[in-house]
Formats: C-alpha cells, structure tokens, sequence
C-alpha cells in the first residue's frame, strides 16, 4: 500500500523525486514494477529537471521482458488517499531497514544452526550493520559551478519577460519592491481591525487574475462571508455588510450579476474553512491541494488560531514558534509562497507611535526568524476615529491610506509601501482615486463611514465606521 501511494504521487508530481529521493531508495521497494518505476524516475530526474508519467512508461516498456510483467499500469496508476509524501517515504524507509534487520537476524539463526564459527557469525553480523549505516547519497551537496551554470540559464530564460519573477502581488509598489510574491514565508501583521483579511483577499484575488491557482485557509470566519467580502471588492456600489446582512433588492443583484463581479466565479481560488485546525492536519491538505490543483499560493488567515497537536507544551509562544517552523519547511518543500497574516502584540496600543515594528512579532514565537518577508499593516484612519471619540470630537476626514510597512525583506530592501483601503466594500488600490471609480452617482459615499443606498430598508439613519 505504502509502496504504490509513494509510486503514484511521484507519477502525478513528478518534481517531488528529488525529495523523495533524499529519504528513501530502490531497494524500499518489494513490488518488482514499482522499484522499476521508481528507479526510472530517478533516472530521468539526473537527465532533465521536468518528466511526465508517459516518459516512466517509454523507460519501463524498453525494460518489459526483463521485469515480466505488464508495465501500462504505470499510466493509470492513481492514488486513492490523502497523505503526507514525507511521512510515507519516511514509513517505507522505516520497512525497508526492519526488513533489513530481520534479514541479518535471520542470517546469523541460520549460521549459529548449521554450526558455522563464531568468526563467520560475526562477519555476518557486521557486514550487515555497515550496511545499514552507510548513508545514502543525494544531490543536497552542489558544487558552485553547477549552481552558477543553473543560475545563468534560470537568468537567460526569463530575461526581458517580466518586470518580477515572483506572483503578481496586484501592486505596482509591493511588485517592484518585492518582486512579486516569491517562494517562502511572507507575515503579513497587523493588530485586529487594521484589514489583515481585506488585504489576504485582495492577494488571493491578485494572484488568481494573473492565471494562478490559489488556496485560502479561513481559520476565523465561513466561506461566504469571505464571498461578500470579494464581490463587495469587485461590485463597490454594495457594502459587504448589506450583502451579508441580506440588505439588497432583487434589483441589486441584477446590478451584481452584471458588474465586475460576475468573473469572479471563475476564478481558480480554492478556499477552507473547516473546523481543524491542527497545523498537521492543514499540512497535509495544503499538500494535498497542491498536488490536486497545482496550487501556487497558499494564504492563511491567521496563524494564531492554529495548533500543532504533536507538542505537549501547550503555551501560545511554543504553539505559534512550531506552526511558523512548520509552515517554513511546507514553503520549502512545496517551493510556493505562503502568506500568513498574523497577530501583532497589543503592546503597540500602548505606544505613541502605533506603527508596527518587528520587536511587536517577537513576542509570538519565531515568526521573525522563519519569515522571508514581514509586512506590518498600519491604517491611520482607525486611530484617528479612535482619538476623535475618545475626545468628543467630530469624525476626521478619512485619507484611506493601508501602510504596508515592510519589516524584512531578506532579498531586498524595507521601506514603506502606502496603499488605499476602502474597507466598507473591501477595495484595495495603489491610487485613491480608483477607490470609488465604479460608485454609481446615485450612492452617497461620505468616505464610506455612510451609505444610504435606498434598497427597500428604513436605513437612512444608519451611520457605519470602518471599525
């Protein structure tokens, strides 16, 4: 079972050999085609860096006779589970060195019965734990003429193409500076209310427009509420809220139906929401995802609501420093970006200055160590509101400003990156003024804190903040 689940992931991915590699061999297989199949995949793997299943059968047809079975089961060989690869290739290789043990303990019974000398017994015994000692070869070593060589190419191929390599961020700032989302560990922090979810959204949103396929992890509110959220974004004469709180006509969603909104069924995001939360659990279906749908982006909304169910210390600091470590090796071996937004520390409330620094992370863990890029979110709006109720003042006038202060930026330089944020419809842009573009002349928007859309409720009266 462990053997063709290994053997069938590795035919649908055929890029995860080299890590497979690392844990495990030819000699981990018993079924005669599957050793076949996967020593065929390592093959190809030294001559190029991509192959497909149907390359594994032209390998294994050549080799027919030889292995006297029928090999056009390679073709549609499928696995019918959802596992970790890791954790199998780490079970096979398990098997694999019992059955190796239990081989020498067989060979030394067999000695010591036909009376052979303790010299021989003990030759036996020795020769068989070197074995299981010698340690396999990999490709983890590389010689920098190789990585040079492979760096020059990588640079040849892509030069001219594109103004960043990594996934469209769905800003103009955020691309140049970062290059895009790259392979990694992107925090995107903020404390409650600043719009870690609006701007988790607005990226997911980004990134499937530009043709790739992302999964979003919900840990704090259902899929549809997320759902109002984004076509709120993309139909901005409709608050979320009204939609969520069903307070659109029958007339509205025609409008809806008709607005930007209508592509947004289309696109290749994927969202979770379920109950468990155990980062070993989500591991394993963001593992899964990526090997169903080719996911290219994964975002978590956010990392302090989950748990790590492997550790007994049970503190936030020891929950959230495990979930981050675990989250740096699943970017690593799946080679995509993973946002994760985060909590900031409430010690910044009681700061003059309430932009985010680094030291308001180092409270949760080692999110700061393990991240690629931090990106701490600061809204002046919020305080600003904040301050003039506190006073008895009137309302400020809203500038709309989301700072994405970048923290760390291990490829590139920090700074500040300011952006605008409508948060009554969830919109997000690098200019103001594209905001409330598409607002209809009919809708009074004061700085989306009063919306008095007539769509058959007694809400004149309504006054709402984006608090």
């Amino acid at each position: 079972m462990l053997e063709q689940d290994v053997i069938s992931y590795l035919l649908e991915q055929t890029h995860y050999i080299k890590e497979a590699n690392k844990i495990i061999d030819g000699e981990c297989f018993t079924n005669s085609l599957l050793k076949a199949s996967y020593l065929a995949m390592v093959e190809l793997s030294q001559v190029g860096n991509t192959f497909t299943r149907f390359d594994v059968f032209r390998v294994l047809k050549s080799k027919e006779s030889e292995l006297g079975v029928d090999t056009s089961t390679v073709i549609k060989m499928m696995s019918n589970r959802i596992f970790d690869l890791t954790d199998v290739c780490f079970q096979l290789k398990e098997f694999s060195v019992k059955r190796n043990v239990s081989d020498i303990i067989s060979r030394v019974n067999s000695q010591i019965v036909n009376g052979e000398d303790s010299a021989m017994i003990q030759s036996t015994l020795f020769s068989g734990v070197d074995s299981l000692q010698v340690e396999k070869t990999n490709e983890e070593v590389t010689h920098i003429k190789d990585i040079y060589d492979n760096v020059i190419k990588d640079l040849g191929d892509n030069a001219g193409k594109s103004k960043f390599s990594g996934i469209d961020t769905g800003s103009r700032l955020l691309n140049y500076t970062l290059g895009g989302w790259q392979s990694g560990m992107i925090v995107i922090a903020a404390r409650p209310s600043m719009g870690k979810t609006i701007v988790g959204l607005e990226h997911a949103k980004a990134g499937a427009k530009a043709g790739k396929n992302v999964l979003f992890l919900s840990l704090e509110m259902p899929k549809e509420s997320l759902l109002y959220r984004v076509i709120s974004s993309e139909a901005t004469d409709y608050k979320y809220s009204d939609l969520g709180s069903y307070r659109v006509s029958k007339e509205d969603i025609e409008i809806i139906a008709k607005s930007d909104a209508r592509g947004l069924r289309d696109l290749p995001i994927f969202f979770y929401d379920s109950d468990n939360r155990d980062m070993n659990y989500l591991s394993t279906i963001i593992t899964a995802e990526c090997r169903k749908n080719k996911i290219d982006l994964v975002i978590i909304d956010y990392m302090q609501l989950i748990r790590d169910n492997q550790i007994k210390d049970q503190s936030d600091f020891s929950q959230v420093s495990s979930v981050s470590s675990k989250i740096q090796k699943l970017t690593r071996k799946l080679n995509i970006p993973i946002i994760a937004l985060s909590q900031l520390s409430r010690s910044i409330e009681a700061r003059t200055d309430k932009r985010p620094s680094l030291s308001d992370l180092r409270s949760s863990g080692n999110i700061e160590q393990d991240a690629s890029i931090v990106i701490g979110l600061y809204r002046p709006d919020y305080y600003a509101m904040s301050e003039a109720r506190a006073q008895n003042l009137p309302d400020p006038e809203f500038t709309h400003e989301l700072d994405y202060v970048i923290l760390k930026n291990r490829n590139g330089r920090t700074g500040s990156a300011i952006r605008y944020c409508d948060v009554m419809t969830n919109r997000v842009s690098d200019d103001k003024e594209t905001l409330f573009r598409f607002t209809a002349p009919d809708i009074l928007f004061r700085d989306s804190v009063i919306n008095t859309i007539d769509n058959g409720f007694d809400n004149n009266n309504i006054v709402e903040t984006p608090f």
